[in-house]
């Protein structure tokens, strides 16, 4: 009667389950910098959920800090992904443009981008249209123009 019962035991166990995913997202941070005169127009596409920071300086340039995070993907595969998603960044001495645009994936595959952009605060115009995510303007003269679909200001 003890043989019947053992393998009975082993047929409820539950199945195994696949490969966890990652506990921890995967970061990568970007820098750059290029000149900037004061007065100039800066314009800000963000195309993948993040948060925007713009802060004012005393400086003739623009200074952009990026933070990359993605969630639910292994090393390899967040790497692929972010190949796929660069920032873009187009400039000259008195405009910019800075885009940020998200790949594809897999769902639960998901992406933000965290940018901090010192700029000349004595004067520039900003731009900025964000579908997901906060954006914050400190210490800058000049016009601002700004597009949310989702967050705060």
């Amino acid at each position: 009667m003890l043989g019947l019962v053992v393998p009975n035991l082993r047929a409820q166990q539950p199945p195994q389950t696949p490969a966890a995913q990652p506990a921890v997202p995967y970061v990568e941070h970007e820098e750059k910098q290029f000149s900037f005169y004061p007065g100039g127009k800066i314009e800000v596409l963000a195309g993948v959920p993040g948060n925007v920071k713009i802060v004012g300086w005393q400086k003739g340039s623009i200074r952009l800090e990026a933070e990359k995070i993605v969630y639910y993907l292994s090393q390899e595969d967040a790497k692929v992904l972010l190949q796929k998603s660069p920032i873009r960044v187009r400039y000259n001495q008195t405009s910019a443009t800075i885009r940020t645009t998200g790949s594809l994936s897999k769902p639960p595959a998901a992406m933000e981008v965290n940018l901090t952009l010192f700029v000349p605060g004595e004067r520039t115009d900003i731009n900025v249209r964000m579908d997901l995510g906060d954006l914050s303007i400190d210490t800058v003269n000049g016009w601002v123009e700004a597009t949310l679909g989702q967050g705060s200001l």
